[in-house]
């Protein structure tokens, strides 16, 4: 295990690689199934081990940005419209955390 480690980062530095963690927002219906516990256990857990590596992580998980109805085909899935806002607003986040050159 240590070993994939080791080689995932010395590929990472040698090829001078950036990576960062994105967790997708969520509608606000499936917001209202998705427990403070799920949250913890499936995102936020992961998000610690990734930033202890010094990964850069934007959660979007509960972001009001982008819960609206609007955004979205069913409670799954973004829209095209949806995508759109959430990519442009990803992009100028990375830019800010200074992970995009």
């Amino acid at each position: 295990h240590s070993t994939s480690r080791r080689q995932r980062q010395m590929c990472i530095r040698d090829r001078g690689y950036k990576p960062f963690i994105v967790s997708l927002p969520m509608s606000a219906a499936l917001c209202a199934y998705f427990t403070p516990q799920a949250y913890e256990t499936y995102i936020r857990s992961f998000i610690r081990i990734f930033e202890q590596m010094g990964i850069p992580c934007l959660d979007y998980t509960y972001d009001i940005r982008f819960t609206k109805h609007e955004y979205y085909f069913n409670a799954l899935f973004m829209n095209l419209k949806g995508r759109k806002v959430f990519t442009r607003q990803v992009l100028e986040d990375i830019k800010q955390i200074g992970t995009l050159d």
